[in-house]
């Protein structure tokens, strides 16, 4: 179940500005919650905690499914734990949607990160 701020509130004065205000809101409330669990995913990677890291990566995903930075999180987190097969295919997810929905490649960052992973230069942590 997703949490939307204000949920429930109508617009009772039209032309009163609400709309808009609630929208501002909502989306810099989301912001604030994806910045959060982007900065939750990065402190359980340097832990060693990859499983929390993951769990925090998805989020993100569940919360904006076209956020790239979560896509690079995941594959980063796949190819460290060895899963590199899981980290290109979780590029192909990436880029199948961002392909879907807005008619665009993935940026070069995450071209570059999966090319990397693909040549095996990003490997397993031990």
């Amino acid at each position: 179940m997703r949490f939307q701020f204000v949920d429930g509130f109508g617009t009772y004065n039209k032309g009163s500005g609400f709309d808009e205000w609630l929208q501002f809101h909502r989306r810099f409330y989301i912001h604030q919650q994806l910045e959060a669990l982007q900065h939750l995913t990065n402190y359980y990677q340097d832990l060693g905690r990859y499983d929390m890291a993951y769990q925090y990566a998805l989020r993100q995903i569940k919360m904006e499914s076209l956020k790239e930075s979560a896509h690079r999180q995941i594959m980063v987190l796949f190819a460290m734990t060895g899963r590199r097969s899981a980290a290109i295919e979780q590029y192909g997810i990436c880029r199948r949607g961002l392909a879907d929905e807005l008619g665009i490649e993935p940026e070069p960052e995450t071209v570059a990160l999966f090319e990397q992973i693909k040549a095996g230069r990003i490997c397993k942590k031990t």
